[in-house]
């Protein structure tokens, strides 16, 4: 298993693309909702995968995971010599929360140790530098939470990517 996962890890590296300076990999960092690592792989010009690990802080401590399929425009508005994209997409978002603080809104009204799962739907801009190596982007995010009870989320997240 850690054979075919690190081929598969190499083979997304070294990987032709068809983007200009910079592979169809990118690897950055998520700040507010949740603060941590952000990856995306580009499948096309259109179309891309996003993911991030992270914790967000808040009325209480979440570990979170999620990834969503992307559809993007990267031809928006002229700025510069490059464009101000904007992109939406929907995916899942996995949420474990820690005992010892007070449960955020989806979780049961108890202190145990929980996990939230949520459909992720997810709106935002973005904005690349130097034939696209690097990647800036803003989003807004609503979580339809169904596990352990049904409720709704927003999140606001900002971060960058580098693309190799």
């Amino acid at each position: 298993m850690k054979k075919t996962f690190l081929i598969f890890i190499v083979g997304f590296l070294f990987q032709t693309s068809a983007f200009a300076s910079g592979g169809p990999f990118g690897l950055g960092l998520i700040i507010n909702s949740p603060t941590g690592f952000s990856a995306k792989y580009r499948m096309s010009q259109k179309n891309s995968v996003d993911a991030a690990l992270g914790y967000s802080f808040g009325k209480s401590d979440n570990l979170t995971l999620h990834s969503t399929y992307l559809w993007e425009n990267n031809q928006g508005i002229p700025v510069d010599n490059t464009f101000l994209g904007y992109y939406f997409g929907i995916g899942g978002a996995l949420h474990l929360r820690d005992n010892n603080e007070p449960p955020p809104r989806w979780a049961e009204d108890n202190r145990q140790d929980e996990l939230g799962l949520a459909i992720r739907g997810v709106g935002g801009i973005n904005y690349y530098l130097k034939n696209p190596v690097i990647e800036f982007f803003a989003e807004l995010s609503l979580n339809f939470f169904f596990v352990p009870s049904t409720d709704v989320d927003f999140g606001i997240a900002i971060g960058g990517r580098y693309f190799f």
